[in-house]
């Protein structure tokens, strides 16, 4: 499994910091040696009460088909990222590809 922690560092201190999102991408073992099928969820929020953490994680997406021979994680998690926000982010997905 692959574990993408995004998180912010108050004036680069880490010692503040606060995790903002989590993704955790698995391979589902339905691929090939050469593509990779996998399912990610992302975590949405967490709340301590106590000792119990509450989490709350998005449904699943899934990424089939993944060249994981010739592609990097980087893209992976791109692909990841498309799939689960790119509706909300079409216009802006669609500049930044437009202008590379």
């Amino acid at each position: 499994m692959i574990r993408v922690t995004i998180e912010l560092w108050p004036y680069g201190r880490e010692e503040n910091k606060k995790t903002l999102g989590v993704i955790h991408i698995a391979n589902d073992a339905t691929g090939t040696p050469h593509r990779g099928n996998y399912q990610a969820k992302f975590r949405r929020s967490s709340k301590s009460l106590g000792s119990l953490v509450i989490e709350k994680w998005s449904p699943a997406i899934r990424v089939c088909g993944f060249p994981r021979r010739s592609l990097t994680v980087y893209d992976l998690l791109l692909r990841v990222l498309a799939v689960a926000r790119g509706k909300k982010n079409k216009k802006a997905l669609d500049t930044l590809l437009k202008n590379q």
